[in-house]
């Protein structure tokens, strides 16, 4: 499946195409379908087997990096650096290149692994990647393993902005004292706490406080676990009267508080 993936431009539906087709293979290996409404997360906890999107990532990063080093008159560097002498570009949104994802890396890691003080480094971290990693928070449904992958981003990223790697065991309390950024996942708390008050305070024929009370009239829950709500996280900190709790903005700011530092 990966074959000659170190050449590919990896676009969003080239990725999205590839996570179907593994994980049709995956529930052929366990004997189930998708009528069995068994989650993608608990299947690949029985396969155990790598994320294809992974592995093409970690191939052409390597092949890129090869190139790179391979400076005696071969022809991979020569075509990286290859600009066409005359001609306009064509009509239309110009396609994926192959450098795209590359350089979208590179660039971050260059700013962080710069020598500007680190005052600014925090400040780019706070203003142009923050937004990025929690634009559409407001409407995910936070589960610990969510978290956890956020919070792994973020200390690799403030492990680039200091310089160090895992390997100097610099424990994580360290590196936020230094960074002095906040904690991503107080961050994505805090941006689903204004949005629930938001959609609670505008109740006038909107749609969003209607999909929140919708019950469904009939039908049996499926077999499993039943997954994480957008309101579970909401109720364990307000109870299940947060709706009318948030009528009141006092009270809901008190307990936002409360909802970010859980």
């Amino acid at each position: 499946m990966t074959y000659g993936s170190e050449t590919w431009s990896l676009t969003m539906g080239l990725i999205r195409r590839l996570r179907v087709t593994q994980r049709a293979m995956e529930r052929a290996m366990l004997g189930v379908s998708l009528r069995d409404r068994i989650r993608n997360v608990e299947i690949r906890r029985r396969t155990k087997v790598t994320d294809i999107a992974q592995r093409v990532a970690k191939l052409k990063w390597q092949w890129a990096g090869h190139i790179v080093r391979r400076k005696d008159g071969r022809w991979g560097p020569k075509v990286l650096e290859w600009q066409p002498r005359t001609g306009k570009r064509s009509v239309g949104r110009p396609p994926t290149r192959w450098t795209d994802d590359i350089k979208r890396v590179a660039e971050v890691r260059d700013i962080f692994s710069s020598k500007i003080p680190q005052c600014l480094k925090t400040k780019v971290f706070e203003q142009c990647v923050f937004p990025v990693m929690t634009y559409g928070s407001e409407t995910w449904s936070l589960t610990m393993g969510l978290i956890r992958r956020l919070r792994v981003t973020q200390r690799a990223m403030e492990r680039a902005m200091l310089g160090v790697s895992l390997r100097d065991k610099i424990r994580n309390v360290e590196i936020r004292r230094r960074t002095r950024v906040t904690d991503i996942a107080q961050r994505v708390a805090k941006l689903k706490g204004q949005w629930a008050g938001h959609i609670v305070w505008r109740r006038v024929g909107r749609w969003c406080p209607k999909v929140l009370e919708w019950q469904p009239r009939t039908g049996k829950r499926s077999v499993g676990q039943p997954p994480t709500r957008w309101t579970d996280d909401l109720r364990r900190v307000a109870g299940s009267r947060w709706i009318q709790a948030a009528q009141n903005r006092v009270i809901w700011n008190f307990l936002q508080k409360i909802y970010v530092q859980q």
